[in-house]
């Protein structure tokens, strides 16, 4: 973890806010083929739906966390849910 918030962020893990933290979490399944510098539509995916996680059991504010991980991968492209 340490090695890819260097390599993908210029800075250590401890140092990562909650969007980078949940985009890099969205890497670890396949991170040769998700890497937040080119555009992947699975990787925004998955960075979104940590993102959501993350506010839905309280550890951050969720405009926060998705406007950050909007800055990294683009902006959310799911479907939104009728209600």
């Amino acid at each position: 973890i340490e090695a890819a918030a260097r390599h993908h962020f210029g800075k250590g893990a401890a140092a990562l806010d909650a969007g980078e933290a949940a985009v890099l979490t969205a890497m670890l399944p396949s991170p040769r083929t998700r890497d937040p510098k080119k555009a992947n539509k699975n990787l925004a995916l998955r960075a979104y739906k940590i993102a959501d996680l993350l506010a839905q059991v309280g550890l951050v504010p969720q405009g926060e966390v998705r406007a950050r991980v909007a800055q990294i991968v683009g902006p959310d492209q799911r479907k939104k849910k009728k209600t």
